[in-house]
C-alpha cells in the first residue's frame, strides 16, 4: 500500500498544473532537485499515478551507481519498458523509419542507419529520432517521461534530455529528478535551460516543517508520536522524509541503537566522493560540534589551503556558516556540519584512537577559559589530556550539570573527572567529585550505584578525621536509604546535635520514622522540631517547627489547624537561604494540595500542587518530582478532571521508571492509573494494570497498598471482584491525605454495594470525624449517611441525603465524585431489576422471556441497559451485583 505523501502540497499543486497544462497540449519540464532522502522519487511516484489517472502514457527510467558508464541507460530503459507494453503493431507503427534510434533501444524491426563519418552528426540525428518518437507517442495522448537520478547519469543522457527539453511543445511533461549540491557539468545547463524558458519549472524541494515530520512519525507508529519521540526525530532528521522514516522503522531512537543502514550508506556515498583533505576537514569539524570556530579549526587543522577546503564544503552544502548577530559587527562565527546524521556518520567512520586525538587537539587549543565548551572534549580524549587539567574541567561541568538539574549529564561528566583526578593524585578533588557524583547518581535514579558512593564519600571524610562531614554525609545516605531500603531494614540516621546540625536533620529524622513505621520515635522527632527554635534562631528551624505543628494536627484530623500551620512552615521556608530553601519548601509544598483540597478549595489544590523546588530536592529525594505528580493526579481527580488525571498518570509512570529498581514506585503508578481507569469505564485496561500491578506487590510498603486498594475496590465496585481487608481499614493518618480519605469514602460504597452494615457504619463514623473540620470529608460523610439508609431502607431520607451531598460537591466543583453512580439500583428501572433478579437466579435469557411473556430481544435489551448503568461488562459480574442489591 503507498504511504500517505505529507508536506508537499505546494510541489503538488505545481504537478498538478503541469499536467493540465500537458493536456491542453502545451508541454512542461519539471526539474526537480534535492539532497538524497528529500522525497524526490517519492513526488515522481505520486505524479506517475496522478497522470495514470488522466490516461497518460508513462515512460519511467532512473540512473544508478552501477549504470555510471552506461551511455543513456536510463532513457533506454524507459523507452524498452514502455514500448514493450504496448500491442506488436502499436510498437512497430511508432518505430517506423526511426532507424537513427537502432543503436539506441536495439530493436530488431530496425536496421541501423548508415554511418555518416561524423559521430556529432550521428548523434544529433539520434536525438532528433527520439524527439520524433515521443512526438508519435504523445499524438494520441498526452505521455509523462520520468528520469530519476539523474546525478548518476552519464552526459549523453542529460544531453539528450536537454535536447529533448527544447524540442518539447507537444504533449510531454519531461521529468528530471537528481540530487542538489552537485554542481557544474551538463545538469547546470539543463538547470539554465529550464530557468530560462517560462513553460518549465525547477522545483527545489526543502526539508519538511516539524509538523509534516509529526504527522509521518504519527503514520508509522500509528497514534500521535510523545514530545520526547518527536524531538528525537526532528532534531536528527532535519525533516529529511527517508531519514525519518528509518530513524522511527528502525529502532534507532532506541538508546543503544545506531544509525539504520540505509542512512549510513546514504551518508557515506556523498563522504566517499570528497578527497582526502576535505573529508579531514569534514570530520573535524564534525568533532568540533557546536564550537567550530575559523580560529579552532585553523588551530588544529594546521595544514595549507583551508579557506579554500572549507568553501568547497560550503558549496556542496555539507556545512553551513553560523553568525550569532548582525554580519557586519564582531559577531562569533562557527561552522557545523549542515546534518546532524552527516555529522554522526562522520565522527562514527573515525577510530577511537581519532577521535581522541581529534578532541585532545580541541581541548588544547580551547584553552582553560570556556569550560562549557571544553569539557566534552576534555570528556571525550580519554587519556590523550592532562589528567589534573581534565579532573579540573570535567568536575566544574559536572558541578554545573547539577546546577541546572541534569542529572544525567552530571553522572557522564563526573565519572570521568573522578578517574582523571584519581589517576593524577588529587586527593582534594577526589573527596569532592565523590561526593558529587554520589549526588549526581542520586539524582539519576541509580540508588544502589549513590549508595556505593556514599560509602566511599564516608571512608574518606573517616580518614581525614572530619566528624561534622562524616554526619551531613549520614543524613544524606538515610534519605536515600528512605527511598531504597525495606521499611523494616530503614537504617537509623546518625543522632541529630540541636546545636550544630541543620533542622534539614530533623526533617530526615522524621521522614525515615514514617517510613519504617515507628509511630513511638516519630512523635519525639516531632516534639524535638517543634522545640528547636529555642536553640537554632533561623527560618529554617522556625520552618521545620510550624511543620511538625502541622503534622501533630493533621494527626489530630484537625485539618484546619495543619492548613494554617502548613502555610507558616511554607512562608519560613520562603525566607531560607537561597543554596538550602528547596530542601525546606519542598514537603511543605508536597502537603498543601491535600490541605486545600480537604478545606474543600478543589481549585487552590490543583494550583498548589506546582513544587517548582522537587527537580533540585531529586538530588537528596531521588523520586521528588515522581511525587510530585503522584500528589497532581489526585488533585486533579477530586477538581473533577479526569482526563487530566490519566494524562498525569502517564507521565508519573515514565517518571516512575527512572528510579531504578523502584518497583513500587512503578506498582504505585499502575494502581493509580487503574483507579482512573476504572472511573472512566475502560475496565480492561484497568484489570491490565491490576494484574501488572500484583507481579511486584509488596505489603510491607504501606503507600504501595494504598494505592493498590483505591484501585481495587473502584474495580470491585464496577465489576463485583474481591477485595482484600486492607481495603476496609479505617483511616490511617500517616497515609496521603487525598488518597487514603478516597479509600475510606470509596470502601464505604463498596461496603453498602455488598450490603456489609458493619463496614458502611464504620466508614461513616470515620468520615464524620474527618469533616468536622473538612467541608470535602463532611460531603462525603452525608452522602454515606444516605447510602446507609438506603441499606435500612429508608429510601426518601436516603435520597434527599444524597442529593444534599451531590449539590455540596458540585459546588465545591467536584464533578466526577458529584456524579458516581453508588447505590446502582437506584438507576434501574423496576422492569430491569425484575430480569437481573432472575438472570441472578441463574436463568438464561430464554427462561426469563418465557417466564415473563417477553421475547428475548426484548430480555437483551433490558439486560444492555443495565449493563450500561451498572457499568459492569460481564454477565458473571451482573450476577454477582443481583445476588448483592436485588433481594428474592
Amino acid at each position: 500500500m503507498e504511504s500517505r505523501l505529507v508536506g508537499r502540497d505546494r510541489e503538488l499543486e505545481i504537478v498538478d498544473r503541469a499536467i493540465d497544462a500537458v493536456r491542453g497540449g502545451d508541454g512542461r519540464v519539471l526539474l526537480v532537485s534535492g539532497q538524497a532522502g528529500i522525497g524526490k522519487s517519492r513526488l515522481a511516484l505520486s505524479a506517475l499515478n496522478k497522470a495514470k489517472e488522466h490516461d497518460f502514457a508513462v515512460l519511467m527510467g532512473s540512473s544508478s551507481p552501477l549504470q555510471a558508464g552506461l551511455a543513456y541507460a536510463p532513457v533506454v530503459e524507459a523507452l524498452r519498458r514502455n514500448l514493450g507494453t504496448l500491442p506488436e503493431p502499436e510498437s512497430a507503427r511508432l518505430l517506423d523509419g526511426l532507424h537513427d534510434i537502432a543503436g539506441l533501444i536495439a530493436d530488431p524491426r530496425l536496421s541501423p542507419a548508415p554511418p555518416t563519418g561524423d559521430p556529432e552528426l550521428e548523434r544529433t540525428r539520434m536525438f532528433e529520432a527520439v524527439l520524433r518518437l515521443m512526438e508519435r507517442i504523445t499524438a494520441g495522448r498526452p505521455a509523462l517521461f520520468v528520469v530519476d537520478d539523474l546525478h548518476w547519469a552519464d552526459r549523453g543522457t542529460i544531453e539528450l534530455l536537454h535536447h529533448l527539453s527544447r524540442g518539447n511543445r507537444g504533449r510531454l511533461l519531461l521529468w528530471c529528478g537528481y540530487r542538489s549540491a552537485e554542481p557544474g557539468g551538463p545538469l547546470a545547463a539543463l538547470a539554465m535551460t529550464v530557468r530560462r524558458d517560462e513553460s518549465s519549472v525547477e522545483l527545489a524541494l526543502e526539508p519538511l516543517s516539524d509538523n509534516a515530520v509529526g504527522e509521518i512519525v504519527g503514520d508509522l507508529l500509528g497514534a500521535p508520536p510523545q514530545d520526547d519521540v518527536l524531538r528525537k526525530v526532528t532534531a536528527r532528521a532535519q525533516g529529511v522524509p527517508l531519514f525519518v522514516t528509518a530513524l522511527v522503522g528502525g529502532g534507532a531512537l532506541q538508546e543503544a541503537a545506531g544509525l539504520p543502514v540505509i542512512v549510513r550508506d546514504v551518508v557515506l556515498d556523498r563522504l566517499q566522493r570528497l578527497d582526502d583533505r576535505a573529508r579531514r576537514l569534514l570530520e573535524l569539524i564534525a568533532v568540533a560540534g557546536a564550537g567550530g570556530s575559523p580560529r579552532l579549526l585553523r588551530a588544529v587543522w594546521a595544514e595549507d589551503g583551508f579557506d579554500a577546503v572549507l568553501r568547497t564544503l560550503f558549496d556542496q552544502g555539507l556545512i553551513e556558516e553560523l553568525v550569532d548577530g548582525p554580519a557586519q559587527t564582531f559577531a562569533a562565527l562557527t561552522y557545523r556540519v549542515a546534518h546532524p546524521l552527516y555529522a554522526e556518520v562522520a565522527y562514527a567512520e573515525l577510530t577511537v584512537g581519532q577521535r581522541r586525538s581529534l578532541h585532545a587537539a580541541i581541548a588544547a587549543a580551547l584553552g582553560p577559559a570556556d569550560v562549557l565548551e571544553s569539557a566534552p572534549h576534555y570528556r571525550d580524549a580519554g587519556d590523550m589530556v592532562d589528567p589534573a587539567r581534565a579532573s579540573e574541567v570535567l568536575g566544574a561541568a559536572g558541578k554545573r550539570a547539577l546546577d541546572v538539574h541534569d542529572a544525567h549529564e552530571a553522572v557522564n561528566y563526573l565519572s570521568v573527572a573522578l578517574n582523571h583526578a584519581r589517576a593524577a593524585g588529587r586527593a582534594d578533588l577526589v573527596s569532592e567529585q565523590v561526593t558529587d557524583l554520589a549526588f549526581a547518581l542520586q539524582a539519576s535514579g541509580r540508588l544502589d550505584d549513590a549508595a556505593s558512593m556514599w560509602d566511599d564519600a564516608d571512608s574518606i571524610a573517616q580518614s581525614a578525621g572530619d566528624t561534622l562531614r562524616q554526619r551531613l554525609l549520614g543524613y544524606y545516605r538515610s534519605m536515600l536509604e528512605a527511598e531504597r531500603s525495606h521499611p523494616e531494614e530503614l537504617p537509623r540516621p546518625v543522632p541529630f546535635v540541636k546545636d550544630d546540625d541543620p533542622p534539614i536533620g530533623l526533617m530526615v529524622h522524621w521522614l525515615v520514622t514514617v517510613r519504617a513505621g515507628d509511630t513511638a520515635t516519630m512523635w519525639q522527632v516531632l516534639e524535638q522540631m517543634i522545640d528547636l527554635p529555642r536553640t537554632q534562631d533561623n527560618d529554617e528551624a522556625r520552618s521545620v517547627a510550624h511543620f511538625a505543628a502541622g503534622m501533630v494536627a493533621r494527626l489530630g484530623l484537625d485539618y484546619a489547624g495543619a492548613h494554617t500551620q502548613n502555610l507558616i512552615a511554607l512562608e519560613a521556608a520562603e525566607l531560607a537561604p537561597p543554596d538550602v530553601r528547596d530542601q525546606y519548601t519542598y514537603t511543605p509544598r508536597l502537603l498543601a494540595p491535600s490541605l486545600a483540597t480537604l478545606r474543600g478549595d478543589l481549585v487552590g489544590g490543583v494550583r498548589a500542587v506546582d513544587n517548582p523546588g522537587a527537580v533540585s530536592v531529586q538530588v537528596f529525594l531521588p523520586s521528588a518530582v515522581y511525587y510530585v505528580a503522584y500528589v497532581r493526579i489526585f488533585a486533579l481527580f477530586v477538581a473533577g478532571d479526569l482526563p487530566g488525571a490519566l494524562a498525569v498518570a502517564e507521565e508519573s509512570m515514565s517518571l516512575a521508571e527512572r528510579v531504578v529498581g523502584q518497583d513500587r514506585l512503578v506498582g504505585r503508578a499502575l494502581a493509580a492509573r487503574a483507579f482512573l481507569l476504572a472511573e472512566n469505564g475502560n475496565l480492561a485496561r484497568a484489570e491490565q494494570d491490576l494484574k501488572d500491578v500484583r507481579a511486584s506487590y509488596d505489603t510491607t510498603y504501606d503507600d504501595f497498598v494504598l494505592a493498590v486498594d483505591l484501585a481495587e475496590i473502584a474495580y470491585a465496585l464496577r465489576t463485583g471482584a474481591a477485595v482484600d481487608d486492607s481495603a476496609f481499614l479505617p483511616h490511617q493518618p500517616l497515609r496521603d491525605l487525598t488518597i487514603d480519605w478516597l479509600r475510606v469514602a470509596y470502601s464505604g460504597y463498596l461496603a453498602v454495594a455488598r450490603r456489609n452494615h458493619d463496614a458502611a457504619h464504620q466508614v461513616l463514623d470515620d468520615l464524620r470525624a474527618g469533616g468536622k473540620t473538612s467541608p470535602l470529608l463532611d460531603a462525603l460523610a452525608v452522602r454515606q449517611e444516605g447510602l446507609v439508609m438506603t441499606l435500612d431502607g429508608d429510601g426518601a431520607k436516603a435520597q434527599e441525603l444524597l442529593d444534599a451531598a451531590a449539590v455540596r460537591l458540585h459546588g465545591m466543583g467536584a464533578s466526577v465524585l458529584a456524579t458516581l453512580n453508588l447505590a446502582g439500583t437506584q438507576s434501574l428501572s423496576k422492569r430491569e431489576r425484575e430480569i437481573v433478579r432472575l438472570l441472578g437466579q441463574g436463568l438464561t435469557n430464554g427462561q426469563i422471556a418465557e417466564r415473563l411473556f417477553l421475547s428475548e430481544r426484548t430480555i437483551e435489551t433490558h439486560l444492555h441497559n443495565s449493563y450500561k448503568k451498572l457499568r459492569l461488562t460481564t454477565r458473571p459480574a451482573l450476577t454477582r451485583w443481583a445476588l448483592e442489591h436485588v433481594p428474592e
